[in-house]
């Protein structure tokens, strides 16, 4: 049972705590956003300054978490939080904090889940809040809501839209109804044996494609890097280039693994590429300057991509105290 003091602290700030955070005070709540430097940048201008602090250190962070329990703030909700919390800020806060979720917990476990969505055809969403704990992700499941991506969702910008109007309905209604009076939460432990976990993607580390691949393939690895991301990428005269808005098809007749990557129409609004059992219909090729190269593409023209670059996608990255760090997939050779 939560009492009805309606005071709630969210932990970092993106579109969802903008947009529920505001529709809350207009109903009668009392709140506090902690956040760091870099996603304050976006406050600046909004109705929630005033509500906002900044905590640029670990220390900082402390101290408002400590605060705020002794003003009455029993409540965390998590959404976006720029840290990694450990077991001295959760021993800190001394209430219940939740984090939101996107994924089938414990199914799905890791970041960038909008284009592991992508990559493997998923279209199954989820509204999800859980009990945060030291371990990430793995805290009991407090509430949830399932939901459908519609086929309009095409790159991860468009899951991001979709996921965010999902979860500002989910969340704003929630957190009503926590403050009524017959509330009662019931937690929900993870089964460990339906876990899996996929790591954070970065487009210019893991973003090279692989041409050996089919069209469908490509195709889906092209979109899982497009926008808000920096865009998939290859090589085109020894420069590299940035590939996004494509679609595949399949063709009439076999197609040859050395044609693969090589451009055989461009009408000046798309080019053909050919790829195994198929083609790709690419819209948009870019250099790192952001110009359009479409005018400068050939027929007989070819993408490639160096083994160093594939090795290279293998590396892993972390999200650390001071920002994330790749960090080198050791091979060891005979």
């Amino acid at each position: 049972m939560i009492s009805h003091k309606k005071k709630i602290l969210f932990l970092g700030y993106n579109a969802i705590v903008d947009s529920v955070a505001k529709q809350l005070l207009e109903i009668g709540f009392q709140l506090k956003i902690l956040t760091d430097a870099k996603q304050s940048k976006t406050i600046i201008n909004s109705t929630l300054k005033d509500q906002t602090i900044i905590c640029n250190d670990e220390n900082k962070l402390l101290d408002e978490l400590k605060k705020n329990y002794s003003l009455g703030y029993e409540i965390g909700i998590s959404v976006g939080c720029p840290w990694i919390l450990n077991e001295n800020h959760l021993a800190s806060m001394k209430f219940n904090i939740f984090n939101l979720h996107g994924t089938q917990l414990p199914r799905d476990r890791g970041g960038t889940i909008f284009s592991w969505f992508i990559l493997t055809g998923k279209r199954l969403g989820m509204c999800l809040l859980h009990k945060l704990v030291e371990k990430i992700d793995e805290g009991p499941i407090i509430e949830y809501e399932e939901f459908i991506y519609p086929p309009r969702c095409i790159k991860p910008i468009d899951y991001i839209s979709y996921y965010e109007t999902k979860n500002i309905e989910f969340l704003v209604d929630l957190l009503v109804n926590m403050y009524s009076d017959n509330y009662k939460y019931f937690e929900k432990s993870q089964p460990p044996y339906l876990s899996t976990y996929w790591p954070r993607l970065r487009a210019d580390v893991h973003g090279w494609i692989n041409w050996s691949w089919n069209a469908e393939e490509i195709d889906r690895f092209i979109r899982a890097f497009d926008e808000p991301y920096g865009g998939a990428r290859c090589h085109f005269n020894g420069n590299i280039v940035l590939i996004k808005d494509s679609f595949s098809q399949k063709l009439d007749g076999y197609t040859h693994p050395f044609q693969n990557g090589l451009i055989y129409r461009n009408n000046g609004k798309w080019i053909n590429v050919a790829s195994n059992d198929g083609e790709l219909i690419i819209c948009s090729v870019i250099n790192k300057n952001g110009d359009n190269l479409l005018p400068e593409l050939k027929v007989g023209d070819r993408f490639y991509t160096l083994n160093q670059n594939l090795n290279d996608s293998k590396n892993r990255v972390l999200k650390t105290k001071t920002g994330f760090k790749v960090i080198e997939n050791k091979r060891h050779e005979k």
